[in-house]
C-alpha cells in the first residue's frame, strides 16, 4: 500500500523533486500562476498550479478514481510504470494507494481551493497492461470522464458531466444525470443512461451480447455490426428508426429508450 505525499510550493515557484517513499516516486512538480489562501489559525496554504507527474512503483491490475470537479482521463502510453499526471490542480488534495493491485486515487475539494475549467487528472498506464485488460472505475460529481484503450469492465458515473469511451471492452457501464455519453469500439455489453443528454453507441467487430441506451431528454444513436438482434425501441416523444435485422429469439439484444427524443439503430 502506498500514499501520495502532499506537496507544497511557493507562489510562482518552479520546483523539481525526486524522492522514494512508501512505493512512490514524484518525478516532477512544476508550479505556475495562481495561489490560494486556506487553512485556519492564520496559516497560509499556497495552492500552486501547473503540471505534476507521479510515478507509481507498485504493481497495478485495476484503477479506481473518485473526484469532485476534476476531469479524469485513463489511457495507455509508452511508459514503464503507471503515472498520475495532474494538470492545473491545487496541491495537497490528491492521494492514492495500491491495495491488492488496485490503484485507488482520490481527489477531493479542499478549503480555499478555486476550481478552474482546465483541471485534469490523467492516469497513464503502460501499454504492457493492455493484454491483461484491467478494470476501470471512475466516479465524479461535476466533471467529464474519458477512457481510451483495451480494458475489461469499465464503470463510469458522474452527476454532471460527459462520458467518453473508445477502445475494446468486456463491459461498459456509463451513468450521468446531465451530460452526453459516447461509447465507441468493441464491446460485449454496453449499458448507458443519462437523464439529460444524447447517448451514442457505435460498436465495431463482433456482435455485442447486449446494448442498452436510455435518456430522459435527448437522442439515442446506436450502430452495431451486421446481424440479427432482438430489438426493444421505445421513444416517448419522438421517432424510432430501426434498420438492423430483427429476430426476437436472437441472443444479441438492443434496448433503446427515450423520454423526449429520437432513436436510430443501424448496422
Amino acid at each position: 500500500m502506498s500514499d501520495l505525499v502532499p506537496r507544497t510550493a511557493t507562489h510562482r515557484a518552479i520546483v523539481t523533486t525526486a524522492w522514494a517513499a512508501a512505493g512512490v516516486v514524484a518525478v516532477s512538480s512544476v508550479a505556475m500562476g495562481w495561489g490560494a489562501l486556506g487553512g485556519a489559525g492564520g496559516v497560509l496554504n499556497t495552492a500552486t498550479r501547473g503540471e505534476r507527474t507521479t510515478e507509481v512503483l507498485d504493481a497495478v491490475t485495476s484503477v479506481a478514481v473518485t473526484t469532485d470537479a476534476v476531469d479524469v482521463h485513463v489511457r495507455y502510453d509508452g511508459v514503464d510504470r503507471p503515472r498520475l499526471v495532474e494538470r492545473d490542480l491545487p496541491e495537497g488534495g490528491l492521494s492514492y494507494r495500491v491495495t491488492d493491485g488496485q490503484l485507488v486515487v482520490e481527489l477531493t475539494d479542499q478549503p480555499g481551493w478555486r476550481w478552474f475549467s482546465s483541471e485534469q487528472l490523467t492516469i497513464v498506464l503502460p501499454r504492457s497492461m493492455e493484454g491483461s485488460t484491467p478494470d476501470v472505475t471512475l466516479r465524479t460529481t461535476t466533471a467529464s470522464l474519458e477512457v481510451d484503450g483495451r480494458f475489461g469492465i469499465v464503470d463510469l458515473q458522474a452527476e454532471t458531466g460527459s462520458i467518453e469511451v473508445d477502445g475494446t471492452f468486456e463491459k461498459v457501464t456509463g451513468r450521468t444525470s446531465t451530460g452526453s455519453i459516447d461509447v465507441r469500439g468493441g464491446a460485449t455489453e454496453v449499458n448507458a443512461a443519462t437523464s439529460t443528454g444524447s447517448v451514442d453507441v457505435h460498436i465495431e467487430g463482433a456482435q455485442p451480447r447486449a446494448v442498452t441506451a436510455q435518456t430522459g431528454t435527448g437522442s439515442v444513436d446506436i450502430a452495431v455490426p451486421r446481424g440479427a438482434y432482438a430489438v426493444d425501441a421505445r421513444p416517448g416523444t419522438g421517432s424510432a428508426d430501426v434498420e438492423v435485422a430483427q429476430d426476437s429469439s436472437s441472443p444479441h439484444r438492443i434496448t433503446a429508450v427515450t423520454g423526449t427524443g429520437s432513436i436510430d439503430i443501424t448496422d
